[in-house]
């Protein structure tokens, strides 16, 4: 590109309407027009340079800065997306097992209650039989004890094989010893009751070892006193037998509530945490989240920043490029008009000289 000025000062060199006579005169006056022209370039030259490494520097550093921050958020998204799958996975794994431990604690509450529905019908239930085993043993200890003191009447020989009459003689001897009505019923009902149960035994062993019924009981006669005493001592091993049936029941069932209560309290325990382990990855993730959507934001921000930066950067260039092009042709003019200039003044500008290696340097 040149300069109007120097276009100017060709066109008047190049015209025949001067002279060199003409020139001789004024021409130091005009070369020295044209340098200050080519210093003023060259100066203005020097400052766009200054001004454009400058600006080059500041390309290089904005970008550098705009592309770490592009690669910083695209590193932080990938590291807040895996985060995220990470605690929807924790999410899902402590809910699943929340309703496991849920489930889990169900069934042992179920299985507790049951327990304790069973051990409060095995406890009834053995106290009614407590309570007639009492019946039992209470009225034959005073029956044993009454007719002990009558002497020779109870300790006569009854026929035991004989039910009528073992009974008759019992209650013979019972209402002599003026027992209450309930208690001779009681005591009469129960020989009974323990006579059949014997007769009972003896034919099954009968049957099974097959011996004559004759042979089956060979306790076949005794004295009333020691006939209850027998029952006495029968009905206090049943009461006995029923009251350690009934402690290990209760201790067993100790031991298995015990355990169910641990297992409850585990339970709970572990469900209570992964409730807490829930709650805090889905707070986790709700920060994550909140992160990811900030970082890509800003990651599309620094984007345009960085494509912003490398066209204007990329402009800049490209229009420096051109102004030192459109510099250099206008110093290549100047030169060009002072060189005619010189060729048409002849020894007058002689005293000033121009390189053109100095013209054209910048």
């Amino acid at each position: 590109m040149k300069s109007p000025v120097a276009i100017a000062i060709l066109g008047l060199c190049c015209s025949s309407v001067f002279t060199r006579q003409a020139l001789a005169n004024p021409v130091g006056d005009v070369l020295t027009l044209m340098q200050h022209l080519v210093d003023q370039v060259k100066a203005d030259g020097a400052a766009a340079d200054t001004a454009y490494d400058k600006f080059s520097k500041w390309c290089e550093d904005s970008a550098r800065t705009s592309d770490f921050a592009v690669q910083t958020a695209t590193e932080q998204k990938a590291r807040l997306e895996a985060a995220i799958t990470k605690l929807t996975s924790d999410i899902e794994v402590a809910g699943t097992q929340t309703d496991e431990m849920a489930s889990a604690l169900a069934e042992v509450e179920a299985e507790t209650k049951k327990a304790k529905t069973l051990r409060e019908k095995e406890h009834a239930d053995f106290l009614e039989d407590e309570k007639e085993l009492m019946e039992m043993v209470e009225p034959l200890r005073r029956a044993i004890a009454i007719l002990e003191k009558k002497g020779s009447s109870a300790l006569a020989q009854i026929d035991t094989n004989n039910m009528a009459t073992m009974v008759q003689t019992l209650s013979v001897a019972l209402d002599a010893a003026t027992f209450s009505t309930s208690d001779r019923s009681k005591l009469l009902a129960l020989v009974q009751s323990k006579q059949a149960a014997e007769d009972e035994d003896a034919e099954e062993a009968d049957a099974e070892l097959g011996a004559p019924q004759a042979a089956a009981y060979t306790k076949s006669s005794g004295n009333i006193v020691a006939i209850l005493e027998d029952l006495r001592e029968d009905s206090e091993a049943q009461l006995s037998k029923l009251r350690k049936a009934e402690t290990d029941a209760q201790h067993e069932y100790d031991l298995l509530k015990t355990s169910l209560d641990d297992r409850a309290a585990e339970y709970t325990k572990d469900m209570a945490t992964q409730k807490g382990d829930k709650a805090k990855a889905k707070e986790d993730k709700a920060e994550a989240e909140g992160d990811l959507k900030a970082t890509i934001k800003n990651m599309k921000r620094s984007s345009e920043e960085l494509k912003t930066v490398q066209t204007t950067c990329i402009q800049t260039a490209n229009d420096h490029e051109q102004s030192v092009a459109g510099r250099k042709a206008e110093l290549t003019a100047l030169q060009k008009a002072m060189e005619i200039l010189q060729e048409t003044s002849g020894g007058a500008a002689s005293f000033f000289q121009v390189s053109a290696t100095e013209m054209t340097s910048f």
